[in-house]
């Protein structure tokens, strides 16, 4: 039996702090899978998840940055 935790559109919404417009955009468009019951619509935490994980920025080294600008002679 799966443990996954299933989320309406409302909790993803609030899970990644934006609108629940924003959220049903993502949903819409597919960037976030979606299962559609009826007419509710559920979405899985581990997708969600691996939205934020491939939409994450790396951390940015201020220090290298200044050196590398400092480099150039900007």
């Amino acid at each position: 039996m799966s443990t996954s935790i299933r989320m309406s559109v409302t909790d993803c919404a609030d899970y990644l702090g934006i609108s629940k417009s924003a959220t049903w955009r993502l949903v819409k468009s597919g960037k976030i899978p979606s299962l559609e019951i009826g007419k509710r619509i559920v979405l899985n935490r581990a997708d969600i998840d691996d939205f934020i994980a491939s939409h994450t920025r790396p951390a940015v080294d201020a220090n290298n940055i200044a050196a590398q600008i400092l480099r150039k002679g900007v």
